[in-house]
């Protein structure tokens, strides 16, 4: 019987390594949720300067006097960097630094960060409209997914200029930057209000990266 005994504790010890190993990915996990959002110049405001004649204008000068909703619910917090839109650390519209994924591995990029929202599985829109964009030929920028420890579920990412649908595109695991790009050469002069709209079911490890730039003939 006592020999018995010490074969079940051997056994038991590569079990008891799983459970503790087990436990201790789940806990990085949990706290990478918590720190990603930091990572990276989380304060810092964007520099609103002016922008060298024929270089592509970065609209992250126009997320100061964004309106940001959440749904019905709109995000007034700002901070001078980013729009708070809930008591998790990672609810928040701003400018970032961070990796996106990609088939080839992480690139590092500058962006505009948004995570979407949901309740019972039904999105939860997050919408972040620049009012008074003055576009120039192009409007364009990249959209990606940041890199993260869980795949979860497609993300659909849209642009609208003064209420109109100009682009979407799904976003997918380790698919990498995706290019967006809307001639606006024939938009009527003067400014206009250009609105990204970000959702999904399940927004669990969904933290979306976009750019956003127009100019001429330049590339993202």
């Amino acid at each position: 019987m006592a020999g018995c005994a010490k074969v079940r504790a051997v056994v038991a010890i590569p079990r008891r390594i799983g459970l503790v190993l087990s436990a201790l990915i789940g806990a990085a996990t949990v706290l990478y949720a918590y720190v990603a959002p930091a990572l990276s110049e989380p304060d810092v405001p964007f520099a609103d300067t002016a922008t060298p004649a024929g270089e592509p204008l970065d609209l992250r000068t126009y997320l100061s006097t964004a309106t940001v909703h959440q749904g019905a619910r709109q995000c007034t917090a700002w901070t001078g960097n980013r729009w708070i839109c809930g008591p998790k650390p990672w609810l928040w519209v701003g400018s970032y630094r961070g990796r996106v994924s990609a088939p080839q591995g992480p690139k590092w990029r500058s962006c505009i960060w948004a995570h979407p929202t949901a309740k019972s599985r039904k999105a939860v829109p997050l919408r972040i409209t620049l009012p008074g964009v003055e576009l120039q030929r192009e409007l364009f920028g990249e959209v990606a997914l940041l890199d993260v420890p869980r795949s979860g579920e497609p993300v659909d990412f849209e642009v609208a200029i003064d209420g109109k649908r100009v682009h979407r595109n799904t976003l997918r695991d380790d698919r990498g930057p995706r290019d967006w790009r809307q001639w606006t050469a024939r938009t009527p002069g003067g400014r206009h209000d250009v609105t990204f709209t970000v959702s999904t079911r399940k927004p669990d490890w969904r933290h979306v990266c976009f750019t956003a730039l127009t100019g001429r003939e330049a590339s993202p």
